[in-house]
C-alpha cells in the first residue's frame, strides 16, 4: 500500500490489542484515524514510520497507551478524545482545550457517555 494517503481503523474493524508502525512503513500516509477499538491498549510508532503523516486522530480507546508520537516530524494536527493523557503530558482535563507543542495543534474533545461528560 505504498500510495495510501488516508487510513481509518474504527468501530472494531481491528480486534487486536496493539498496532505497531515499523520504520519505513506507510511512507505516503497523510491522515490516520484510529478509534473505537475495544481491545486496543497499545500503539507503537517507530522512528521513520508514517513519515508524511500530517493529521492523526485517536478516539474511544480508554485503555490505550500510545508511544512514538514524537517521531511524527511532519505532524500538524493531533486530535484525541477518550484516550489517556499521559503520552501528551497534559494533566489538567479542561472542558475543551487546544494547544500547540512543537508547532503541532493538539485538541482534546469532551464527550458524553451514559449521562456524564468526560474530558478527553
Amino acid at each position: 500500500m505504498p500510495n495510501l494517503l488516508s487510513l481509518s481503523i474504527i468501530s472494531n474493524a481491528y480486534e487486536g490489542e496493539s498496532l505497531h508502525f515499523h520504520d519505513g512503513g506507510c511512507q505516503n500516509l497523510k491522515e490516520l484515524y484510529i478509534g473505537d477499538l475495544r481491545n486496543m491498549n497499545s500503539i507503537v510508532i517507530d522512528k521513520g514510520a508514517l513519515h508524511s503523516l500530517k493529521k492523526f486522530e485517536l478516539f474511544g480507546m480508554p485503555n490505550l497507551v500510545p508511544s512514538g508520537i514524537q517521531h511524527l516530524e511532519k505532524l500538524e494536527v493531533l486530535n484525541f478524545w477518550a484516550v489517556p493523557l499521559a503520552e501528551f503530558n497534559l494533566s489538567q482535563p479542561n472542558q475543551f482545550k487546544t494547544l500547540r507543542i512543537n508547532e503541532i495543534e493538539i485538541t482534546r474533545h469532551p464527550f458524553f457517555r451514559k449521562g456524564f461528560w468526560f474530558h478527553g
